[in-house]
């Protein structure tokens, strides 16, 4: 069985008078890096989709979502293929490590990919000296 990925629902805006169909809901994925800054989520808004945004923002400008919001929320996710959501009130420190590890992971990676490219291009240069010889 896959592992829950945590997600924590909010309302944007902390006081608003729209009507509850017309409110931007945010889904923030603690695990998921949103940029090369480990401060970084990955978010989810109903009215602009994929986005990134920085931890202090959860607190400052959103507002828990209520269970009907959240109700809502979880099915615009599984609609665009979430599947095995958990929902969590708050991103931890054990969140931030995953993020951090992930970082690492992709820089590591990159790095490497980036080695492997360079020695290819060097083999091929030592190669195109030998055969213009």
């Amino acid at each position: 069985m896959e592992k829950a990925i945590p997600v924590i629902l909010r309302v944007e805006g902390r006081r608003t008078k729209a009507p509850a169909d017309r409110r931007d809901l945010l889904a923030v994925f603690p695990t998921e890096v949103g940029t090369n800054d480990p401060r970084t989520m990955v978010c989810y808004s109903t009215i602009g989709q994929h986005g990134a945004c920085i931890a202090g923002y959860i607190g400052e400008k959103t507002r828990p979502a209520t269970e009907e919001e959240q109700a809502r929320m979880l099915r615009e996710l599984r609609a665009v293929g979430y599947e095995n959501l958990r929902v969590v009130s708050r991103a931890s420190s054990a969140h931030a490590k995953a993020r951090r590890e992930q970082l690492r992971r992709d820089y590591t990676r990159e790095w490497s990919l980036r080695d492997e490219r360079v020695t290819w291009e060097k083999k091929a240069e030592g190669y195109l000296d030998r055969v213009r010889r």
